[in-house]
């Protein structure tokens, strides 16, 4: 797990220099599983998904949004998107 925030509370602002670390795992551990936690929603899902991240903790954006579900399908559309390109790229 990478954390996208200082961990503590919820509803803080993703760091986006975090996703160098996931990019060097993702491609140090192709196999692995990486989960990112903290400040992950609609507008920072694809930085995360660009890095390759494949496990995602997504909280104030699913809970506070007006529709969860749409959110939730949206992550994952995004993660699943970015899993079937690095497969491809190998």
């Amino acid at each position: 797990m990478v954390m996208t925030v200082e961990p503590g509370f919820g509803g803080q602002r993703f760091m986006n220099d975090v996703m160098g670390k996931v990019q060097w795992l993702r491609q140090n551990y192709p196999d692995l599983d990486i989960e990112v936690d903290g400040g992950v929603g609609l507008t920072t899902i694809e930085a995360c998904a660009e890095a390759a991240a494949n496990m995602i903790v997504s909280g104030t954006a699913v809970i506070g949004a007006e529709n969860p579900g749409k959110v939730t399908a949206t992550v994952r559309d995004f993660v699943e998107g970015s899993i079937q390109k690095c497969q491809l790229e190998r």
